[in-house]
């Protein structure tokens, strides 16, 4: 085989080993990201894999390849040595065993969030054991804001008097949400949220000023 020839084939080889890891990638960030796809989530998912690791074993080909040729491409006709290619093919075996490690080990921990998430079962506290005083008929605010669906909840401690209310507010995908609840001495109030950019207010509904300790936690 004569160096263009060589030179076409590798580059051939180099591109095609890029576009099945990097589309294998764009699938992957799309079932993780698109929930629209709906059954085709794991079937995209083995498709980005496959991609990946044919991407992997095109390129590390077409390595072998440049190092079996390099003599006669940069015009040095000398025969390869075996050992330099008895290395060369460890370092391959070696550049393809971690990066298939590497890309078992992120789709893991990305399937691993993704199923946390889907079953609601991450959480962060917004608010933790904050001791608030409201006077009659007002409110304390906090801000929070939500990534996925999911709920807050809005936990009261030992109230000085016995009515809290609670409302949570906020405008999503043609949503305009607006609940109050009310809570009698210590309890906790559940309230469903989209993403979106949301309000809690804590209010005193008594004739008299009010302290209580709140915790408000997002669960998604």
């Amino acid at each position: 085989m004569n160096r263009p020839r060589m030179t076409l084939t590798l580059a051939v080889l180099f591109s095609v080993g890029v576009f099945l890891i990097a589309f294998g990638d764009f699938l992957n960030l799309q079932t993780r990201n698109n929930w629209w796809w709906g059954t085709s989530f794991k079937l995209y998912g083995a498709l980005a894999f496959v991609l990946v690791g044919c991407g992997v074993f095109v390129l590390a080909g077409a390595i072998g390849l440049f190092v079996d040729w390099h003599r006669v491409l940069l015009k040095r006709p000398h025969t390869v040595r075996r050992g330099e290619v008895v290395a060369t093919t460890v370092g391959i075996a070696f550049i393809i065993m971690i990066t298939l490690t590497a890309y078992f080990a992120v789709n893991y921990t990305n399937f691993a969030n993704v199923n946390n998430i889907a079953n609601l079962s991450v959480s962060t506290v917004w608010t933790n054991n904050q001791t608030t005083s409201a006077r009659a008929g007002t409110y304390s605010y906090y801000f929070g804001s939500v990534r996925y669906a999911g709920y807050v909840s809005v936990l009261v401690q030992n109230p000085s008097l016995p009515i809290t209310n609670i409302r949570v507010i906020y405008s999503a995908y043609g949503v305009n949400f607006n609940q109050e609840t009310v809570i009698n001495g210590s309890g906790s109030a559940v309230f469903p949220v989209l993403p979106s950019d949301i309000e809690i207010e804590v209010g005193n509904g008594n004739a008299l000023s009010q302290t209580e300790t709140i915790t408000i936690t997002y669960y998604y």
